[in-house]
């Protein structure tokens, strides 16, 4: 008879055989396994390794390289302009730079100030020189002590304008005497022009005082005049007085000036 296989199990199939007497051996035959009745052999997945291939690596050294080139030509340009523009400083003066600078803020430049020096004079009082002139216009000091003359000529008690435009002139005359020759006397005090264009002197301005003298002492007086006018290239400007021998030759005291505005 033959088993029956159990289906719920795999088992290897076992046969016996019936040889039709009871007296002969029954051999017992085995199945041999077959690959169905194995279980399943279990298969070990490979962990998955990254591998940086030596290109991907050459790339990536290639663009660092070519970045810090990038950085190291910047600096080197930047070095080299800061160089040459300290060179540039040394070479070129400061006199050269600054014209474009003043213009820019509207100030004159250094060059117009050493071209054109500035239009003025201040004259002091030297008694010596008005003595005995037969005038009564005042002889003046133009170079030493106090004095200067810049762009405006002195001649002959007078300075000369030779550049038309608007001037401050200025006088003072300092008046004194050791003793009063009389209580009703004036003194008076001119500032004039004289000019191509007419033949008379014109008065730009005047003072007088009475009774400067009211004892037998010595006594002492002063004056100032000053005012802006327009004056013309070739007019020459002067100051009167009514007594040369009153006035006093101190340089701080006595003087007369202009300048150009």
């Amino acid at each position: 008879p033959t088993m029956q296989q159990n289906l719920n199990h795999i088992y290897p199939q076992m046969f016996y055989m019936d040889g039709g007497t009871e007296n002969t051996p029954r051999p017992c035959i085995y199945s041999i396994p077959t690959a169905y009745s194995l279980p399943p052999p279990i298969v070990r997945r490979k962990k998955k390794t990254r591998d940086c291939s030596p290109v991907f690596n050459t790339s990536v050294f290639i663009l660092v390289l070519l970045a810090l080139a990038g950085v190291g030509v910047g600096i080197f340009f930047i070095l080299k302009l800061q160089w040459e523009l300290n060179q540039l400083k040394e070479v070129v003066p400061t006199a050269t730079l600054m014209p474009a600078v003043e213009k820019h803020i509207g100030l004159p430049s250094v060059s117009e100030q050493k071209k054109e020096p500035k239009k003025a004079a201040h004259l002091t009082g030297y008694a010596g020189k008005n003595v005995n002139t037969g005038s009564k216009t005042l002889m003046w000091e133009h170079v030493f002590g106090l004095a200067f003359t810049s762009g405006i000529e002195y001649k002959g008690g007078g300075l000369f304008i030779n550049e038309t435009g608007l001037y401050f002139i200025y006088s003072k005359v300092y008046f004194r005497a050791q003793d009063c020759k009389g209580g009703h006397l004036s003194l008076s005090h001119i500032v004039f022009k004289r000019t191509p264009r007419y033949s008379r002197d014109i008065t730009l301005m005047e003072t007088k005082k009475l009774n400067f003298c009211s004892n037998t002492g010595m006594w002492t007086r002063s004056t100032y005049l000053g005012g802006i006018f327009n004056l013309t290239r070739m007019d020459s400007v002067y100051v009167n007085v009514s007594d040369l021998s009153l006035v006093s030759s101190d340089e701080t005291k006595t003087f007369f000036g202009l300048y150009k505005i």
